[in-house]
């Protein structure tokens, strides 16, 4: 929606014609404008790129669910064994399945990863407080028993939480 001029600045076109993903077709996209499109109906979509091709993918292995001690994580073990493993431990106001795209990830490197909702968050038990560094700990050795090498891995409060861990 954004157009930039050789001569002026950026600008707001009000045309969508020029937005699309890099593997489509840029006008197609939105060819139909204010026309109706019949998602529902594929001879009725009059040509537009949107839902041309759907795309496939495969469902993805769904992780190992528990619980340690009130913790409630995921655990995503790739199919050799691994020799490390990444803990992943998410932000304020958050909950592991945030990030279960880098740990499935992590699984297809060879990597196992462990995603788990502190405490106060998701399913876990307890309220989240000064707890939380030894719960990253507990959910390492939890870790290390499938992978020797542990790292650990945290997105806002969570990466103050696998800094302050690592350092103990």
């Amino acid at each position: 929606v954004l157009r930039v001029h050789v001569r002026g600045g950026a600008e707001l076109g009000g045309q969508v014609e020029y937005v699309a993903a890099a593997h489509l077709e840029p006008a197609a996209l939105v060819e139909a404008r204010a026309q109706r499109i019949h998602v529902r109906d594929s001879k009725r979509r009059h040509g537009a790129a949107i839902m041309k091709d759907p795309m496939r993918h495969p469902t993805p292995a769904a992780p190992e669910l528990g619980t340690h001690d009130g913790l409630a994580y995921a655990l995503f073990l790739p199919e050799s064994e691994p020799d490390v493993g990444v803990v992943i431990l998410h932000g304020a106001g958050s909950a592991k399945e945030s990030h279960f795209d880098f740990a499935r990830g992590c699984r297809a490197d060879g990597m196992a990863a462990l995603a788990y909702d502190a405490r106060g968050h998701g399913r876990s038990e307890g309220a989240f407080g000064p707890g939380a560094f030894d719960d990253a700990l507990a959910m390492a050795e939890l870790l290390r028993s499938f992978a020797p090498n542990i790292a650990l891995r945290g997105s806002s409060m969570g990466g103050f939480e696998a800094i302050h861990a690592a350092a103990q």
